[in-house]
């Protein structure tokens, strides 16, 4: 009932709603969320002005020191835009299938649905972490030191913005081991019913 790096089981999604509905809820939310991520990103890219108006400087902005760096930090938006449109593209797809499998208890749809929140989980930390204009045109007028600091709290901050994906990834692997498991005790603490379990049996 263990995973190789030893971590347990949750028992039920912010403890108070079972395994099984926890990750319904989980893959219903990167559904919708991630629909709204493609509007938005594509609405980005046909109209880069958008981002030309904003004084953010996050991975979706450019260097609007020179021309060097404006052009940069426009490419920089599409590739990034075109690899969260993918991603968020394959989480809709994922998501769909982990809703229907976490209801009818699919280990196999459960199991790829995990797979890919840790491809996805991964993929997405190196986005946050490395997209930012430091990274690829320079500390421009900032010190080393002052640039280093910077840096080190994109990482941090990174790092804190996936502790809620990992929770959910968590959830979604305890209930995939629980269905692997196929014990009826802990299908029974995961929230499936007496005829969720005479399905299986057949």
């Amino acid at each position: 009932s263990r995973c190789p790096m030893r971590c347990p089981r949750a028992d039920g999604f912010l403890y108070c709603i079972t395994l099984r509905f926890g990750v319904y809820s989980v893959c219903l939310y990167d559904m919708v969320s991630s629909i709204f991520d493609i509007i938005g990103t594509v609405t980005t890219l046909l109209y880069p002005e958008i981002l030309s108006r904003s004084q953010d400087n996050d991975a979706f902005h450019g260097a609007e020191a020179s021309e060097a760096g404006s052009a940069a930090g426009r490419r920089m938006m599409v590739r990034a835009g075109k690899a969260t449109i993918l991603l968020a593209a394959l989480q809709v797809y994922f998501g769909f299938r982990g809703a229907i499998a976490s209801r009818i208890g699919n280990t196999r749809d459960v199991g790829e649905y995990v797979g890919f929140k840790v491809l996805y989980l991964s993929l997405t930390l190196v986005m946050q972490m490395t997209l930012h204009r430091l990274w690829w045109d320079g500390c421009g007028m900032l010190s080393q030191e002052v640039c280093l600091d910077q840096k080190s709290q994109f990482i941090f901050v990174g790092l804190v913005a996936l502790l809620p994906g990992l929770y959910c990834l968590w959830v979604s692997w305890s209930l995939y081991d629980s269905l692997k498991d196929g014990g009826e005790q802990v299908l029974y603490r995961a929230g499936y019913d007496e005829y969720d379990l005479e399905q299986r049996r057949q």
